[in-house]
Protein backbone atom coordinates (compact mmCIF):
# COMPACT_ATOMS: atom_id res chain seq x y z
CA UNK A 1 0.00 0.00 0.00
CA UNK A 2 3.29 2.34 -0.41
CA UNK A 3 2.47 4.23 2.89
CA UNK A 4 -1.37 4.27 2.97
CA UNK A 5 -3.11 2.96 5.60
CA UNK A 6 -4.65 -0.95 5.50
CA UNK A 7 -8.15 0.19 6.65
CA UNK A 8 -9.00 1.14 3.18
CA UNK A 9 -12.72 1.09 3.98
CA UNK A 10 -11.90 3.69 6.48
CA UNK A 11 -10.22 6.48 3.53
CA UNK A 12 -11.29 10.15 2.90
CA UNK A 13 -12.22 11.58 -0.19
CA UNK A 14 -8.47 12.94 -0.23
CA UNK A 15 -6.78 10.05 0.77
CA UNK A 16 -8.54 8.28 -1.75
CA UNK A 17 -7.39 11.03 -4.05
CA UNK A 18 -3.49 10.35 -2.72
CA UNK A 19 -3.69 6.76 -3.08
CA UNK A 20 -4.98 7.45 -7.56
CA UNK A 21 -2.18 10.18 -7.67
CA UNK A 22 0.07 7.48 -6.10
CA UNK A 23 -0.96 4.75 -9.01
CA UNK A 24 -0.83 7.42 -11.92
CA UNK A 25 -4.56 8.27 -11.97
CA UNK A 26 -3.92 12.08 -10.59
CA UNK A 27 -6.48 13.20 -13.83
CA UNK A 28 -9.44 10.89 -12.04
CA UNK A 29 -8.73 13.19 -8.89
CA UNK A 30 -11.43 15.57 -9.48
CA UNK A 31 -13.71 13.15 -10.79
CA UNK A 32 -13.72 11.06 -7.54
CA UNK A 33 -13.97 13.88 -5.08
CA UNK A 34 -17.05 15.21 -7.33
CA UNK A 35 -18.52 11.54 -6.80
CA UNK A 36 -17.44 11.82 -2.78
CA UNK A 37 -15.46 8.26 -3.25
CA UNK A 38 -14.11 7.67 -0.17
CA UNK A 39 -12.03 4.07 0.02
CA UNK A 40 -15.11 2.02 1.17
CA UNK A 41 -16.53 3.07 -1.91
CA UNK A 42 -13.54 3.07 -3.74
CA UNK A 43 -13.86 -1.17 -3.21
CA UNK A 44 -17.08 -1.55 -4.92
CA UNK A 45 -16.68 0.71 -8.32
CA UNK A 46 -16.99 -1.42 -11.30
CA UNK A 47 -16.52 -1.63 -14.67
CA UNK A 48 -19.62 0.49 -15.38
CA UNK A 49 -19.67 2.78 -12.33
CA UNK A 50 -16.04 4.12 -13.43
CA UNK A 51 -17.77 4.55 -16.84
CA UNK A 52 -21.01 6.43 -15.67
CA UNK A 53 -18.13 8.65 -14.08
CA UNK A 54 -16.48 9.24 -17.09
CA UNK A 55 -13.78 6.85 -17.42
CA UNK A 56 -13.92 6.22 -21.21
CA UNK A 57 -10.87 4.46 -21.79
CA UNK A 58 -11.53 0.59 -21.26
CA UNK A 59 -7.79 -0.13 -20.45
CA UNK A 60 -7.44 2.45 -17.72
CA UNK A 61 -10.89 0.97 -16.37
CA UNK A 62 -9.30 -2.36 -16.35
CA UNK A 63 -6.23 -1.84 -14.72
CA UNK A 64 -7.33 0.25 -11.65
CA UNK A 65 -10.27 -2.23 -11.11
CA UNK A 66 -7.05 -4.62 -10.74
CA UNK A 67 -5.29 -2.06 -8.68
CA UNK A 68 -8.86 -2.27 -6.55
CA UNK A 69 -8.85 -6.06 -6.43
CA UNK A 70 -5.21 -5.62 -5.08
CA UNK A 71 -7.02 -3.17 -2.15
CA UNK A 72 -9.97 -6.31 -1.91
CA UNK A 73 -7.60 -8.57 -0.79
CA UNK A 74 -5.29 -6.80 1.50
CA UNK A 75 -8.41 -5.54 3.30
CA UNK A 76 -9.33 -9.32 3.20
CA UNK A 77 -6.20 -10.23 4.25
CA UNK A 78 -5.93 -7.89 7.32
CA UNK A 79 -9.20 -8.85 8.16
CA UNK A 80 -8.06 -12.14 8.68
CA UNK A 81 -5.04 -11.17 10.76
CA UNK A 82 -7.05 -9.25 13.03
CA UNK A 83 -9.96 -11.74 13.54
CA UNK A 84 -7.03 -14.01 13.99
CA UNK A 85 -4.81 -11.57 16.67
CA UNK A 86 -8.43 -11.52 18.74
CA UNK A 87 -9.10 -15.56 18.18
CA UNK A 88 -6.12 -15.82 19.40
CA UNK A 89 -5.99 -13.46 22.48
CA UNK A 90 -9.84 -14.88 23.41
CA UNK A 91 -7.72 -18.35 23.09
CA UNK A 92 -5.81 -17.79 25.20
CA UNK A 93 -7.71 -16.36 28.00
CA UNK A 94 -9.44 -19.35 28.05
CA UNK A 95 -6.87 -21.54 28.25
CA UNK A 96 -5.96 -19.67 31.66
CA UNK A 97 -9.34 -19.46 32.90
CA UNK A 98 -9.21 -23.57 33.06
CA UNK A 99 -5.86 -23.58 34.02
CA UNK A 100 -7.30 -21.17 36.97
CA UNK A 101 -10.20 -23.34 37.77
CA UNK A 102 -8.26 -26.49 37.95
CA UNK A 103 -5.49 -25.28 40.35
CA UNK A 104 -8.41 -24.03 42.37
CA UNK A 105 -10.02 -27.96 42.57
Amino acid sequence: LHGFDGHVYLWSVDITGQWLVKNGYEDSVQVFKEHDITGDVLLDLSHDTLKDMGMTSTGRRIRLLKLIAELRLHVADLTIQEATEKTSGCSTNEQDLSLDSLAIH
